[in-house]
């Protein structure tokens, strides 16, 4: 099961999952994918892959993710104003990068 987060930018809409495949012991994968949404996307709502206009993007790094999400919806992806699970998510990969 994957955690959806729906962005809206001004006329476009665009959807993040993570797919958090890993057990008590690290093993496993995590993934992250973007899903363009119509227009008549509710914010509340998750849309399955097949739902989706397009998946630009499936991958292990939230932070290409993030980006294809801001390029599409036009919106600015300030860490502050993410919601916490992404944040979680965002520190991770910067301190995996960083070793």
């Amino acid at each position: 099961m994957a955690d959806k987060f729906v962005f809206h930018g001004k006329d476009k809409r665009a959807q993040l999952a993570i797919w958090d495949l890993r057990g008590p012991g690290g093993n496993g994968e995590l993934n992250f994918s973007v899903s363009l949404l119509p227009q008549t996307a509710h914010k509340y709502t998750a849309y399955g892959i097949r739902n989706a206009l397009n998946v630009p993007y499936y991958g292990d790094s939230i932070i290409a993710a993030l980006g294809v999400v801001a390029a599409f919806t036009s919106l600015k992806m300030e860490v502050a104003h993410l919601p916490k699970q992404v944040q979680k998510y965002i520190r991770e990969e910067e301190q995996n990068a960083s070793r």
